[in-house]
């Protein structure tokens, strides 16, 4: 595994990048970015090429794991990085929580939301990176 920069939690639905126009979207980069701002206590950074991953646990009902990635890359935008162009790697997954899911195969800031009893249906597990040899992903 690459160094991880940063990680964080979300224990909410997403927003899709669809929703842009309504008002839950910038409602939710809000969200997201005032999340970062709470865990995130260093200058942002500057650098390139960096690995932006996903975990998307729901209960039903999903939504689309691929739009979900812009607006939380945004949200992030002079929080922990300085641009989003940074980003130069993306891995998104989506499961459900019908699924069995091993506590193995989790990050544990995941999986301890997941067992808690915040009562969470949908919950959304990013982390940042630094980016990995191509050769990794082939």
């Amino acid at each position: 595994m690459s160094n991880v920069l940063f990680e964080m939690v979300l224990p909410r639905r997403p927003v899709s990048y669809n929703a842009r126009g309504r008002p839950a979207y910038p409602n939710w980069k809000a969200y997201v970015a005032a999340e970062a701002k709470s865990l995130w206590t260093y200058p942002t950074l500057n650098g390139q090429n960096y690995y932006f991953q996903i975990i998307y646990i729901c209960h039903e009902d999903p939504v689309d794991v691929d739009n979900i990635i812009k607006p939380i890359q945004d949200a992030l935008v002079n929080v922990v990085y300085s641009d989003d162009v940074s980003i130069s790697d993306v891995s998104a997954h989506r499961r459900f929580t019908s699924e069995s899911l091993h506590p193995d195969d989790l990050p544990d800031a995941l999986l301890d939301v997941m067992t808690g009893s915040l009562g969470v249906t949908d919950v959304v597990y990013l982390r940042l990176c630094e980016k990995r040899d191509i050769g990794s992903f082939v």
